[in-house]
């Protein structure tokens, strides 16, 4: 393959996804990589994972998909009842994407009872009888992608363990490592999960952070950004792109 795109933390903005994606090359054996976080924060969630799903199908060479601690979050919300997802849920706004109007309207009804039991049961319900073959297809996503020279993670990995880090790293590390690592290791490692404005220093820094060793950090934070970096990078000579909105490539490494 001539070329890695590399995506992260899209968080059901669907046009901000679209523009990107008219950005990213996918012909021959170029290749996606989706680090996590696609649903919450913005108002699509329900049309961004599909859209997501469907362009594996439509390119299941090309294309990786990762998870992200939010999706993890929602899969175990409809699997087993845990409410720390719909809890951050404000005003159902991830979820109405996912039901029908009448399921909505029911919902409604039982939050105007407070009914909270109620709540959590029904819109669990109603998301898998609405969406079998997404959850399934949920479910099976990795927590990351190893090629020679890199790791593709959404949040981390335990790096002390060194080589053994496949072994040593969490589920829980994989999708929520905090605060993020900087410095020298082995390989390169490109994860989101962290806005890159946190990590620069810089509330206003919203581009891709590379570390000047072995970490890029791709989280733009599109709910304040607008916009989805994109990472790319050229496998033959080994050099990273930040490809800029206007589509010009800044070559960071």
């Amino acid at each position: 393959m001539a070329f890695t795109y590399v995506i992260s933390d899209i968080h059901g903005f669907i046009d901000e996804f679209e523009d990107a994606l008219k950005k990213v090359d996918l012909s021959g054996d170029n290749q996606l990589i989706l680090l996590g976080d696609y649903i919450d924060l913005g108002p699509d969630s329900y049309k961004v994972l599909y859209r997501i799903m469907n362009l594996q199908k439509e390119y299941p060479k090309n294309i990786i998909v990762l998870k992200g601690n939010h999706e993890g979050m929602f899969i175990e919300f409809v699997k087993n009842g845990r409410n720390d997802w719909l809890s951050e849920d404000k005003n159902l706004k991830t979820s109405k994407t996912f039901l029908t109007k009448e399921q909505l309207d029911e919902v409604k009804k039982m939050m105007f009872k407070r009914d909270k039991i109620g709540i959590s049961r029904k819109v669990k319900e109603s998301i898998k009888y609405n969406h079998p073959t997404l959850l399934k297809w949920l479910n099976q996503l990795p927590c990351y992608y190893e090629t020679k020279d890199r790791i593709f993670v959404h949040a981390g990995v335990d790096e002390e363990a060194g080589e053994l880090w496949k072994i040593g790293t969490s589920d829980e590390t994989f999708l929520w490592k905090f605060p993020a690592t900087t410095g020298k290791f082995y390989k390169d490692i490109i994860a989101g999960h962290i806005s890159t404005a946190t990590i620069a220093g810089n509330k206003d820094f919203h581009d891709i952070f590379f570390d000047n060793a072995s970490h890029f950090y791709i989280d733009g934070d599109i709910e304040v950004s607008h916009r989805i970096p994109i990472l790319k990078i050229d496998n033959v000579t080994g050099k990273y792109y930040s490809i800029l909105e206007n589509g010009e490539e800044k070559c960071l490494k």
